[in-house]
């Protein structure tokens, strides 16, 4: 067990070393002209649309979870972990990119809460763009 832990500490710092000076991850949220209904919607049709695995959609709370298909990068599998937020008019989407350094299928997926400064949010700000695309054609039932 301790060498495991000793690995993920390695592993985890690797993820924020490439860089002079780190800062928190933080989402990035997006304005769209959208019901909480509609927005769920769409990021749900986005996540398909792309082959991700949904783990989660909770429509009440507005949170989608969603893995993107496994790469091997190097030899080492990484795969992205999407979360969207929403409430009626915003989507926020945090990205959580994970490696998985043991090999095997159920070994540990590491992350760093960290990115280095200047990070430019152009995969989150992609994804939110397909989010309000798909927004846009989306109509949702009234009660």
């Amino acid at each position: 067990m301790r060498c495991q832990t000793l690995f993920l500490l390695l592993a985890t710092a690797q993820f924020t070393t490439a860089c002079a000076q780190s800062v928190s991850y933080q989402p990035r949220a997006r304005v769209i002209a959208a019901s909480k209904a509609q927005l769920i919607a769409a990021a749900t049709a986005v996540a398909t649309e792309q082959k991700w695995k949904i783990l989660a959609v909770d429509s009440v709370a507005g949170v989608l979870t969603a893995l993107s298909p496994e790469e091997d990068s190097a030899g080492v599998a990484t795969r992205q972990r999407w979360s969207f937020v929403v409430t009626d008019g915003e989507v926020r989407a945090r990205l959580v990119f994970e490696a998985n350094f043991d090999g095997s299928d159920d070994g540990p997926w590491v992350h760093s809460d960290t990115v280095c400064t200047g990070y430019l949010y152009l995969r989150e700000d992609e994804q939110l763009d397909k989010v309000a695309k798909q927004a846009r054609g989306i109509r949702v039932a009234r009660r």
